[in-house]
């Protein structure tokens, strides 16, 4: 009899590769047994199968394990404990540790649905890879067997196999047979290195010497540093197109000049309101579903709100976006949907810098960030200086979380171990989660400008939520007291904490909770200004300091 190779295999989620694997051990086609299952998921289908199957089985993760080198050393003894001599990654959605790789040195391959080295890294699985082929015009996918190292999807390749395109192709229709083609390379390719036909060792050594091939004299290109400066021309060229759409007369010079050129014209005296945002941790939730339009939108309305506070019209904007590698279909739907922001308030979208830089960020790791420029005539400027007890606040409502509190939800949900939650309907909000987290935060400009005549001040209420933002505007000696019942508190907020188990104080001191800005104004004026702002109401009073703190929610 010949003698099995004994493999362990790493799942996350429904654990359809475990099923290919061990349907070909069945079947005759793979000389191995699997000696242990392990998960970063305690839900996942895998660990389920494995149980059902009699194999072994071990949950190992961040909430087993909240040091990473603790969590590293705990799967590498898991495996070599069960005498596993090849680990297999089906459908893993956390990055292996320094021990681990270590320990099964050239040993560790993974499955990727589609043609490496294109379209892998951070955040490239499941249905975001192929709407990204689709998005990108290919021709043909298919499948990558490769070793696993310290990055995503940078392995030396072991096997490929390819998958055509054809006419009518949706990411649902082409993910189900590029997994039927998964699910026949991958046992394939494992019955290769059981009977000795690959030699692992001999692949990682190939793409040694081929890196080393490509530093050789007259061989080394910016491109193979890791910078693509043709495919960052393209990507200007339709940057500089959608950019156009948002810019009037009042651009004198805008994408791909030095210094964008604005003119500045129908002010009396005008004063200039700057300021600038990152969209934050978003990003990851964004990167974990493949959604990037409304990140655009929600980097350009993080800036404009903050500078509308102080009355001020949004005239200019500019981005920044800095890739560890070029993905130009991700730039592309973040410029757009800074473009539809722009747009909807009359600003113009005049510059940026899309950078690529390999080595600052984890393989297909991206930062964004914003500029917007307002401007406000001296007199008309709104700052707080005449708030004084007795005043009224009106609220206007958030649509959701907007850019803030997504490292505690990530923390709640465990999506760093596991986005799967993202995509569960609740029955409670009428929509997946990852619908109501990443609904784009909206632009206020337009609903409250016709009560900027009225308005003593104004808070955008961001990061810290109530509690930290209204006392940015109030005068020495004054607080804000909040009636709760007067306002709709969207049911993501209540759902996060009966999730985490957060206390009342935590979720106000957090998260907007359902109010997205507030205006200060005379009590006598309460019903005329909120009569002018889109379901505003009435929500608050400013009193004197007592001692009881600055914001008092009740």
């Amino acid at each position: 009899m010949a003698r099995l190779l004994r493999i362990g295999v790493l799942a996350s989620g429904g654990g359809t590769n475990l099923r290919a694997i061990m349907d070909a051990i069945a079947g005759g086609r793979l000389d191995a047994e699997i000696r242990i299952v392990v998960s970063n998921n305690s839900r996942s289908g895998a660990l389920r199968r494995a149980r059902d199957a009699g194999i072994p089985t071990a949950h190992l993760s961040g909430a087993t394990h909240p040091d990473p080198d603790a969590l590293d050393a705990a799967i590498a003894d898991a495996l070599a404990d069960r005498g596993v001599e090849l680990v297999a990654l089906a459908g893993y959605m956390k990055k292996l540790g320094p021990r681990t790789l270590a320990r099964f040195r050239n040993r560790v391959v993974n499955v990727h649905p589609a043609l490496l080295p294109k379209y892998g890294g951070r955040g490239m699985y499941g249905a975001r890879v192929h709407a990204a082929v689709l998005d990108a015009g290919e021709r043909e996918t298919g499948v990558t067997v490769h070793l696993a190292d310290g990055e995503y999807d940078r392995g030396a390749t072991i096997a490929q196999s390819r998958v055509p395109i054809l006419a009518g192709d949706t990411p649902s229709t082409l993910a189900a047979r590029v997994l039927e083609r998964e699910h026949a390379l991958y046992p394939q390719t494992l019955s290769r290195v059981a009977n000795g036909e690959i030699d692992l060792d001999a692949v990682a050594e190939a793409r040694i010497a081929e890196s080393q091939k490509v530093n050789e004299p007259n061989n080394l290109t910016y491109k193979s540093a890791g910078v693509d400066l043709d495919e960052s021309r393209r990507l200007k060229s339709r940057i500089r197109d959608i950019a156009a759409r948002t810019q009037g007369p009042e651009t004198l010079a805008g994408v791909g000049a030095f210094g964008a050129l604005y003119s500045l014209t129908g002010y009396d005296d005008p004063v200039l309101v700057a300021s600038t945002d990152p969209v934050g941790t978003k990003l990851k939730l964004a990167s974990m579903t493949g959604r990037y339009g409304g990140v655009g939108e929600d980097l350009v309305n993080a800036c404009v709100n903050d500078v509308i506070v102080s009355g001020a019209k949004p005239i200019l904007f500019l981005d920044y976006i800095n890739m560890s590698v070029l993905r130009a279909e991700v730039a592309l739907a973040l410029v757009d949907g800074m473009a539809r922001a722009c747009a909807a308030v009359g600003c113009s979208l005049i510059g940026g810098e899309t950078a690529e830089m390999p080595g600052v960020f984890a393989d297909g790791a991206f930062d964004v960030s914003g500029f917007v420029l307002g401007a406000v005539e001296r007199s008309e400027i709104i700052d707080g200086s005449t708030i004084k007890a007795g005043d009224a606040i009106i609220g206007v409502p958030s649509n959701g979380l907007h850019t803030n509190g997504y490292s505690l939800v990530r923390r709640v949900y465990g999506l760093d171990d596991d986005p799967a939650p993202l995509f569960a309907h609740r029955a409670e909000l009428g929509e997946t989660l990852a619908d109501a987290l990443l609904r784009p935060h909206p632009p206020y400009y337009n609903a409250l400008r016709p009560a900027f005549g009225l308005a003593k001040g104004i808070a955008h209420i961001t990061g810290g939520g109530l509690v930290e933002n209204v006392p940015r505007i109030l005068p020495e000696g004054l607080s804000a007291r909040f009636d709760a019942s007067s306002w709709r508190i969207p049911p993501i907020f209540p759902l996060i904490q009966r999730d985490g188990g957060i206390a009342d104080d935590e979720m106000f001191r957090v998260f907007n909770m359902g109010i997205g800005m507030i205006i200060v104004c005379e009590n006598a004026r309460a019903d005329e200004t909120a009569s002018l702002i889109p379901n505003a109401a009435l929500v608050g009073e400013v009193a004197a300091d007592d001692g009881g703190g600055r914001v008092v929610v009740e």
